[in-house]
């Protein structure tokens, strides 16, 4: 191993040290404390409970990672940070900090995970946030939902079903593009309210329908001619694709098309790195997810009762597109 390759390996080992500063200055909400303008370290620690030689340097670190700003003792948050990390901010990132921050405890059991096989959410692992996660899902895919609407587009079919569809951006993307076309968004009952809210919200309320269920279990609404599986089976088993793909395509008609959106790997599974790393978060926070090989969602699309499965959209991210069809 050269000397350069060392360092590499050191300043990746060390990565975790700006993260995990970034990620508690979003858990104790410090952006939120200076929305009112600078204070001191010691204004901070009263005001939130927290002690001041931990608030102090936790600043200071904020400051020279160019987050915050400091002048003499006071600490302010610039427009920037407020607008990507403050509660208030219509573009916060906030919430998919809180989702980090709540990956960050399962990905400290790594090593046990593999030692035991067992997600870390077994016996004592950390509970999911709901809102955090469904918000965090939303901030990341308002602009992945546009990009992802003008790859699939234009669309003939007129009735959509989003399973797993989350407060629903991805099927307002499509809604907004193709005029014609109606929605049911399919996900949990925690979910309903916050995804009838988004599409109020987006003007969308009187085509969308929103079902509360299982998807796995229960029945979806049927009648549709197009299925979208959006960044759903990386966190699920082999079999369970199976049966979640075999309940979609009893909602739909033959000849209807399924739409899956997630990373899709190369043969071996190596590739891309992004993939092969996200597969290392579905082993430590599930019972059976990883990144799926395209010759693998085929088979599991096959044995549902789709055909001439085929990748429509290649790329590194979980933006990978297959579409299929309904036979």
């Amino acid at each position: 191993m050269a000397p350069n390759d060392r360092d590499d390996l050191l300043r990746r080992a060390r990565g975790f040290m700006e993260s995990r500063i970034l990620l508690s200055l979003a858990d104790l909400k410090i952006v939120d404390a200076l929305a009112a303008g600078p204070a001191t370290a010691a204004g901070i620690a009263q005001l939130l409970g927290l002690s001041e030689r931990g608030t102090t340097i936790l600043l200071d670190a904020a400051v020279a990672l160019a987050v915050l700003a400091k002048s003499g003792d006071s600490y302010s948050a610039p427009p920037e940070t407020q607008a990507a990390l403050g509660s208030d901010s219509e573009s916060s990132m906030l919430p998919m900090l809180l989702h980090m921050s709540n990956m960050w405890r399962r990905w400290d059991r790594l090593s046990d995970v593999v030692r035991t096989g067992k997600p870390a959410g077994d016996g004592g692992g950390v509970p999911m946030d709901m809102e955090a996660f469904i918000g965090a899902m939303h901030v990341i895919a308002r602009r992945a939902a546009e990009e992802f609407a003008a790859i699939v587009c234009p669309i003939t079919e007129e009735r959509l079903i989003d399973v797993g569809g989350a407060s629903g951006t991805y099927a307002a993307a499509l809604l907004r593009a193709c005029p014609h076309l109606t929605a049911t968004i399919f996900d949990q009952h925690v979910v309903v309210p916050m995804a009838r809210r988004k599409m109020a919200e987006a003007g969308l309320g009187d085509r969308v329908v929103v079902v509360g269920g299982d998807f796995l279990t229960d029945s979806l609404p049927g009648g549709h001619d197009l299925a979208l599986v959006s960044a759903i089976i990386h966190s699920l088993s082999f079999d369970e694709n199976v049966r979640l793909f075999t309940n979609v395509r009893a909602a739909m008609a033959s000849g209807g098309r399924v739409l899956v959106r997630d990373h899709v790997m190369a043969p071996g599974k190596t590739a891309p790195a992004s993939g092969a790393i996200f597969a290392v978060n579905m082993l430590v926070g599930t019972h059976g997810g990883t990144c799926y090989s395209l010759d693998e969602i085929t088979d599991m699309l096959t044995r549902a009762g789709y055909a001439d499965a085929q990748l429509i959209y290649d790329d590194q991210q979980m933006t990978g597109v297959v579409q299929a069809v309904a036979v």
